[in-house]
């Protein structure tokens, strides 16, 4: 399996298939990217996510993502590998 990109969404992908049950054996994924990984987009968010500032189209997915990297961190060490740290803010209409 060939992934082209190595940003939040190419990584993420590879991760979550390399895990999936249906993934024959023996099955290798290669993830290819023009320069390094997370070194567009991805890298440059300032590491900020967000549960509850979605609109209607995108609240559920804003939800499980904030979940999922929740979980990643908690699996991988993150508070040390990376700096992940949950933080309360405060939006005044």
């Amino acid at each position: 399996i060939c992934i082209v990109g190595g940003g939040i969404i190419g990584v993420c992908t590879a991760y979550y298939t390399a895990l999936h049950p249906s993934l024959p054996p023996n099955t290798s994924i290669s993830v290819i990217e023009a320069t390094d990984v997370a070194s567009g987009a991805s890298g440059k968010a300032g590491g900020l996510l967000a549960e509850d500032w979605h609109g209607g189209a995108t609240a559920a997915l804003g939800k499980l993502s904030y979940r999922l990297h929740g979980e990643l961190a908690k699996e991988f060490g993150g508070e040390k590998a990376w700096g992940y740290r949950k933080v309360e803010t405060l939006v005044s209409d």
